[in-house]
């Protein structure tokens, strides 16, 4: 395994060495599709801070061209041909990282296996999605022989597998680390960045000394920017941050401030009544109160069900049988939800337990990972 990371290691570094960006201006993209019968439409898709920009052009003996501006590359972006009938095929569509320069673009029987010419940020592209990609693969197979395991409520298996996840994340974290070191100029950093962030561990380096690697011009990027916030927002609700405190209303109206519950051991479990998932976790939940609830210990579910949905929100409460935790209702707001944007909480489930003292001790506990947390911290 160490070899292979190495391997990985070098040619990213190697591929860097020749590397020039530039990060704003005219993009031109150079279609050679005469090797594919039938190409008659090529359609582009992509966003610019937020809009969804589309556009096509008739391909004309085999090629075609389109331009526009970017004030920054751009992620994500979406060719599809249309061949003739008017079908568009899964093999004639192409990811492409879109920059402000002349991409050369030569496809021979399929769009999705097309070569790019003259894109160092799609070159950057490739190059990390070769080197992430394996392990990715391993990561999704191991995560759901854990999920199997933890339906089926087997607690030393799914332990088994849920070890095995975290360290093929930590490689992951090594490959990315490592792609930032040799492109700090390249907007594709952003996306290991973020890939290191979503991770739900640490890894083997704080993110902000991994943001730090990157170049000035790329922090000042709009995801650059973004993911600056986004990890000051996550140190405010990390283990060893102060719980945050907040008010809403219970099933029955009442309101309750999560500060009248000082002193206690809080699992803090964000969830909605439409999240399979979310339901999935209840089992588990249950086990560690009842273990637990004599010994300091309550459950507080804040629902992101929105209050159009009251009625859903507490049938489910009834259907599943969470009568005995402390149900609130997060309240709404013009984008998203109050309790859970203080929190944030995108997907969920998401959870955080918290000491007597208020302060947050652990989050993101599954299956039987509360209860064993529990185990080791309340004696």
């Amino acid at each position: 395994m160490k070899k292979t990371i190495m391997f990985f290691v070098f040619i990213l570094l190697f591929s860097q060495l020749q590397a020039q960006y530039k990060y704003s201006g005219e993009f031109l993209i150079r279609g050679d599709v005469s090797g594919i019968k039938g190409a008659e439409k090529i359609r582009l898709i992509y966003t610019d801070y937020g809009k969804k920009i589309t556009d096509s052009i008739i391909v004309k003996d085999g090629h075609f061209f389109l331009s526009g501006h970017l004030k920054e590359p751009r992620g994500g972006a979406i060719l599809s041909l249309q061949t003739t009938g008017g079908k568009e095929y899964p093999c004639n569509k192409y990811t492409l990282y879109l920059e402000p320069t002349q991409i050369d673009l030569i496809a021979k029987d399929s769009l999705s296996s097309a070569i790019i010419k003259g894109s160092q940020v799609q070159s950057d592209y490739l190059s990390y999605k070769f080197s992430i990609s394996p392990f990715n693969n391993s990561v999704a197979i191991h995560y759901k022989k854990y999920e199997q395991l933890v339906k089926a409520m087997d607690k030393e298996g799914s332990i088994t597998e849920g070890e095995i996840v975290d360290s093929i994340n930590l490689i992951i974290a090594k490959v990315q680390k490592s792609f930032v070191v040799a492109h700090p100029k390249s907007p594709v950093a952003l996306d290991a960045l973020w890939g290191y962030y979503t991770l739900q561990f640490a890894g083997s380096m704080p993110f902000q000394s991994f943001y730090g690697l990157l170049d000035t011009v790329v922090q000042k990027l709009t995801f650059g920017i973004d993911l600056g916030k986004r990890y000051q927002t996550r140190m405010s609700i990390a283990p060893g941050a102060k719980a945050m405190t907040f008010t809403l209303k219970d099933m029955n109206g009442k309101t309750v401030n999560l500060k009248s519950f000082k002193g206690k051991y809080i699992f803090l479990d964000f969830w909605a009544s439409w999240c399979k998932y979310c339901v999935q976790e209840l089992p588990y939940i249950k086990m560690a109160y009842e273990k637990y609830k004599n010994k300091n210990f309550v459950v507080i579910s804040v629902s992101k069900d929105y209050e159009k949905d009251k009625d859903k929100w507490l049938e489910a409460i009834q259907k599943h049988d969470m009568q005995q935790f402390v149900n609130l209702l997060d309240e709404d707001e013009k984008y998203g939800k109050h309790v859970s944007n203080m929190y944030n909480i995108g997907g969920i489930p998401r959870n955080f337990l918290i000491d007597p003292n208020g302060t947050i001790i652990s989050n993101d506990l599954f299956g039987f990972q509360l209860e064993d947390k529990l185990d080791k911290t309340i004696k």
